[in-house]
């Protein structure tokens, strides 16, 4: 039985690598194994304050107002 397999660049290295054709990855074996060991971002144990979310701002607009003499006040 022959299998097909195509030619992939690993987005982690640029290595050049075989996948067989029909399935899903986008990095070489040594990649995926480092990969592997980084934490998910649900497991992910974040530190400090959650940053605020502004919304609703109001827009100020500022003016500069000449004076007789030409200056700004």
């Amino acid at each position: 039985m022959d299998q097909v397999m195509k030619l992939k660049i690993c987005e982690g290295c640029g290595r050049i690598w075989c996948r067989p054709e029909g399935t899903s990855g986008a990095y070489c074996a040594p990649c995926e194994l480092k990969l592997a060991s980084f934490p998910t971002p649900e497991s992910r144990v974040r530190r400090g304050r959650r940053p605020s979310h502004r919304g609703g701002g109001q827009l100020i607009q500022v003016f500069a107002v000449a004076d007789e003499t030409g200056g700004a006040q």
